[in-house]
Formats: C-alpha cells, sequence, structure tokens
C-alpha cells in the first residue's frame, strides 16, 4: 500500500513520529491532515500545501482561507453526508 489516511486526519504536531513510521513501512504518501479549526482534527494551523516530511508526501485535505474565521474545508466526504442533498447535487 503506498498511500495512508489517518482516522479523523489524526497526525499533526503532537505526532511527529508517525511519518517515520510511514516511511519505515513503505508508504509513498499521507492525506491525513486536514488544517481547519475544528476540534476533530488537531492541525488547525498546519500547511495548506503538499509537503515532505521525513521521505513522506503529505497532501493535506482541500481548504480556502477565509480570514478569521481560518481555513474552511471545500472537499471530503463528511459534507456530503451532513449537508442537504440541494447543497451538493
Amino acid at each position: 500500500m503506498r498511500g495512508y489516511r489517518a482516522p479523523s486526519f489524526s497526525l499533526g504536531p503532537a505526532t511527529p513520529w508517525a511519518y517515520a513510521v510511514l516511511a519505515e513501512t513503505g508508504h509513498a504518501y499521507s492525506s491525513s491532515v486536514h488544517p481547519v479549526r475544528l476540534s476533530a482534527y488537531r492541525s488547525a494551523a498546519g500547511p495548506r500545501r503538499p509537503r515532505t516530511v521525513e521521505g513522506v508526501l503529505e497532501i493535506p485535505v482541500g481548504t480556502l482561507p477565509a480570514g478569521p474565521l481560518g481555513n474552511l474545508p471545500f472537499a471530503g466526504g463528511a459534507w456530503f453526508r451532513l449537508l442537504p442533498e440541494r447543497w451538493t447535487s
């Protein structure tokens, strides 16, 4: 398996060791960071652009900067489940 996504986008400042483990297990990329200000996601101030950490390409979930609101998500399956169907069809 070349890619990885941590449950609940749980990689962040408290888990710097995780990228070394991913590299060791042969993962080439990860999409485990969701840089938005929600308690469930641990990297609100995380980078919005792809970067390499410990040899693993981290590709954050898409967000848009919204000034004082911080970053707003514009992608992800949860929005298709939470928003009314007329908003997503």
